[in-house]
């Protein structure tokens, strides 16, 4: 695959809002519902798996500020990405940092740093 941060964002806002026109609105919603049941993944306490990315069932489990049905995925040369239906946000971050930018801090802080902006939360008031 070949694109930007903005011509990804467009692709997940589309998934966000129901897939249409590029899918059904049927398969976008088999797509973010997780399915492997209960089972744990050791790297991702708290979360589930859809059709092709981490879906959160558990945010305290998960130690994260995002709601639950959140998705996300990330890739080894360092891109990283949300949607959260919930808050009606979607986010992506495209870095030449390899694996830190998909699972290491990076990512986390900027997640952390999106709903503490959405909260209006500052250090001096958590």
């Amino acid at each position: 695959m070949v694109g930007s941060a903005g011509d990804f964002l467009n692709l997940l806002e589309t998934l966000r809002q129901g897939g249409d026109p590029i899918l059904p609105e049927a398969l976008v919603t088999e797509m973010t519902t997780n399915q492997i049941g209960d089972i744990t993944m050791p790297y991702w306490p708290g979360r589930g798996f859809g059709l092709g990315f981490f879906l959160l069932k558990d945010p305290i489990a998960a130690i994260t500020s995002e709601s639950p049905g959140t998705w996300r995925m990330g890739g080894t040369y360092g891109h990283s990405w949300f949607v959260d239906p919930r808050e009606e946000l979607s986010v992506v971050a495209f870095t030449n940092t390899a694996l830190e930018g998909m699972s290491g801090s990076f990512p986390t802080d900027i997640c952390e740093a999106v709903y503490a902006g959405l909260r209006g939360l500052t250090r001096s008031n958590e």
